[in-house]
């Protein structure tokens, strides 16, 4: 088969978006395979799987490196990563230099988390051209996601002795900067950033990450209120201003936050949500707590999520609805003390004492000793409704035993006191 000049053959496919590279160890296609490669990038753009198996069944260990090269960064495109390596390795194995061919490879690496093997095919790309940016900023990447923050700043310190200034490039600096705690060069950087681009929420973020690395909550607060004015605050963001704001005693301003949230855009986690709803409800802001409430949806939280619906209706005063909810779970989980806690606490709202008794009394049996703890003490005020003084004390040094509590102490020396008085007062 008759073998036309890269020079010749691949001018004519620039326009088409076919060409590789003038690159000197590109590799040389026949007009056959040239005619080949414009079919497969026409029918690529409607039917990318159609275009990888045209040129898939024609690929032998005899044709250009080129096919392969082209076939590789198709599924590159699609994400079939392992493919797409094995196309690369094959082009680069049939023309050695060619190193388009090897920072494909790399690439598909990076795509599939292969962080060594992308740092394998990289290096030897460099040892040729050493000031080559976007490799540079490869390797930086790369090292960075093994976490070598100082071997990633050197990668993408040489890319900007290359030429490179693009915020890209300041952008992963800054990262490597962070993960070694060096914050005041991080905030240096990163301001240079928003003096270039004042409404990236991408730079704003990193400011925002900084101050919640060093603790200084203040100006997190500050830099997230910047955001949400700006419009470019996500749905955990507006969370977290939120959390800063009742923290600060802000209580307005944090529930206003609160209010702008939605999960439309998917921001929040299931975690983030049910988070949420909890830290709503101990606030008392019920309304808020079955808002978030409502945006959880995923099935491994069903648990959680009819605990926390149980416990809204507790709040509201919705007996019913909460020992409902309470009774499903302990019936899928029979151990569940903190919930035996809550159903005994709604059976004390129904005024059903003798039923509530009984579930804490389960509680208090258990090996949860926070749940054990609060059984007990709520044990004790039952006794001290009943009267029984004695069994009362009972429970309150079993508390004791479990937590070493001085005001508990104090309570205990006054109720034995009061059992002594009690039993010199009896006939």
């Amino acid at each position: 088969m008759k073998l036309t000049s890269v020079r010749t053959i691949f001018l004519g496919l620039i326009q088409a978006g076919l060409c590789l590279s003038l690159y000197a160890e590109a590799p040389t296609v026949s007009p056959q395979e040239a005619d080949l490669l414009r079919q497969a990038h026409a029918q690529f753009s409607n039917d990318p799987q159609g275009a990888v198996s045209t040129l898939a069944a024609q690929i032998d260990s005899d044709n250009s490196a080129a096919l392969d090269y082209k076939l590789g960064e198709y599924r590159l495109k699609i994400g079939q990563y392992a493919e797409a390596a094995k196309n690369f390795q094959s082009a680069n194995d049939k023309q050695p230099g060619f190193d388009l061919a090897l920072e494909g490879l790399a690439r598909a690496q990076i795509a599939a988390k292969n962080w060594k093997g992308a740092e394998e095919s990289i290096k030897p790309l460099l040892l040729n051209d050493s000031l080559n940016v976007d490799r540079l900023s490869l390797l930086g990447f790369v090292y960075l996601e093994q976490e070598r923050p100082r071997s990633a700043e050197m990668a993408y310190r040489q890319a900007m002795l290359a030429g490179g200034e693009s915020n890209t490039l300041l952008r992963q600096l800054a990262h490597c900067l962070l993960e070694q705690s060096r914050f005041v060069e991080a905030r240096g950087l990163i301001r240079e950033l928003l003096v270039r681009e004042p409404a990236s929420k991408e730079f704003w973020s990193l400011l925002v990450n900084l101050e919640l690395k060093t603790e200084d909550t203040e100006k997190a607060l500050e830099h997230l209120a910047c955001m949400h004015r700006l419009g470019i605050a996500d749905a955990k963001q507006r969370m977290i201003l939120g959390d800063l704001y009742f923290n600060q005693g802000m209580t307005e301003a944090a529930m206003a936050v609160y209010e702008s949230i939605d999960n439309a855009a998917g921001d929040l986690a299931e975690a983030d949500i049910l988070r949420a709803s909890r830290s709503m409800l101990r606030r008392g802001k019920l309304d808020q707590a079955k808002r978030f409430l409502a945006m959880s949806t995923a099935e491994s939280s069903k648990i959680e999520r009819r605990e926390l619906e149980g416990r809204l209706a507790l709040n509201r005063k919705e007996f019913d609805v909460a020992e409902k909810a309470f009774k499903e779970i302990i019936r899928e989980n029979p151990l569940h003390t903190e919930v035996m806690n809550l159903l005994g606490d709604t059976l004390m709202g129904k005024e059903n004492p003798i039923q509530a008794a009984l579930w804490f009394e389960r509680s208090a049996k258990g090996s949860d000793e926070n749940a054990a703890f609060y059984a007990l003490l709520k044990l004790r005020k039952l006794a001290i409704e009943r009267g029984e003084l004695k069994t009362a004390l009972a429970y309150c040094e079993k508390a004791y035993q479990l937590r070493e509590d001085a005001g508990l102490l104090t309570y205990i020396e006054q109720l034995r006191r009061q059992a002594a008085l009690s039993d010199f007062d009896a006939p």
